[in-house]
């Protein structure tokens, strides 16, 4: 799954059925640009990741109840995290 942070603003009321199936991955995803944060320096991290860090962090998840996130945690926790398809300049080098 490809990870495409547009200007869109998310909103529980905003086909919230879609992104919700979509949290476990943009969860995954947060946990990903984490890990970056150990391997990068600063100033490569927030190139790559300051961007969809912040929609993710600051925008998306926090559109939804506290309870529908911590349910996709908890998914991934049972089901373990999806796969990862990241574009080539979101890996490291």
């Amino acid at each position: 799954m490809a990870f495409l942070i547009s200007n869109r603003k998310f909103s529980s009321q905003d086909g919230s059925r879609h992104t919700e199936r979509k949290l476990p991955a943009l969860i995954a995803f947060q946990s990903f640009m984490t890990d970056q944060r150990a391997v990068l320096d600063a100033a490569e991290w927030s190139i790559k990741f300051g961007r969809p860090w912040h929609r993710v962090t600051k925008q998306i998840l926090p559109a939804f109840p506290p309870r529908i996130v911590e349910a996709a945690r908890t998914r991934i926790g049972a089901e373990g995290p999806p796969v990862l398809y990241l574009p080539v300049e979101a890996t490291t080098q």
